[in-house]
């Protein structure tokens, strides 16, 4: 699948995704654990939102701390596809470790990013979020 969508996204390296992709999800999770709905908007696609919005809005409800990330212990690559002509799904493994200053946990998600290959936004949106088993 890699090589697929290297082939229509010359820029496209699984190294540099890792990285984006690392970063993307710290953003996420701080985005998230700031209520910040403008910037998730930004990040994510509409279901992916729509999930995080009613989740917020139950945290903000109950007065419940928010979970942090301390650091992304693992991000790795499980899957990558090219589902229509230029539409590309890569699914990334997490593990990370979360905190909400009292409590932390492990998180082990698996993210799947999508991108037009011939658009000229670079940046992949998160469409799917699972728990890892």
């Amino acid at each position: 699948g890699m090589e697929t969508i290297a082939s229509i996204d010359r820029a496209f390296s699984p190294d540099e995704f890792t990285k984006g992709a690392r970063r993307a999800y710290e953003l996420i999770v701080a985005a998230f654990a700031d209520g910040d709905r403008d910037a998730l908007q930004r990040l994510v696609d509409d279901d992916v939102f729509e999930a995080y919005d009613a989740a917020i809005t139950q945290r903000e409800a109950s007065g419940a701390e928010p979970m942090r990330v301390v650091r992304v212990k693992t991000a790795r690559i499980i899957e990558a596809a090219l589902v229509a002509d230029d539409l590309a799904r890569v699914s990334v493994s997490f593990e990370g470790e979360l905190s909400d200053g009292e409590n932390s946990r492990t998180a082990k998600e698996i993210w799947t990013f999508k991108r037009l290959l011939r658009s000229d936004d670079p940046n992949w949106l998160l469409d799917e979020v699972a728990t890892a088993s």
